[in-house]
């Protein structure tokens, strides 16, 4: 890793990430994200899921071990059920009926 400068940012500018609090976590994932989208509404749903996530992460107390099953669970889910429908569609499909999607 690059040396980190007196206000905690890389030579490259990014923050070094043995320099935060888990109260940063958050607004770092942000700034990492920021620059891999290129469409604004895309970046706008994704920054807002990782808002949610790291917002239940920090409600529920997640330790290390539930949220490395928690991505077996997504892993698995993401697998194909059946030739024309993968689990994670069949278990967003009620959010989507719900907010009326």
């Amino acid at each position: 890793m690059t040396p980190a400068g007196d206000d905690g940012r890389t030579a490259k500018g990014k923050r070094d990430r043995r320099d935060f609090s888990s109260d940063d976590l958050t607004g770092i994932v942000l700034e990492e994200y920021a620059s891999t989208s290129e469409d604004p509404r895309t970046r706008e749903i994704q920054t807002a899921l990782i808002r949610h996530l790291h917002g239940f992460v920090r409600e529920v107390g997640l330790t290390e071990a539930e949220w490395l099953a928690g991505i077996r669970f997504l892993t698995a889910t993401g697998q194909p059920c059946a030739d024309r429908r993968q689990g994670l569609i069949a278990i967003s499909i009620g959010s989507r009926r719900a907010g009326g999607g």
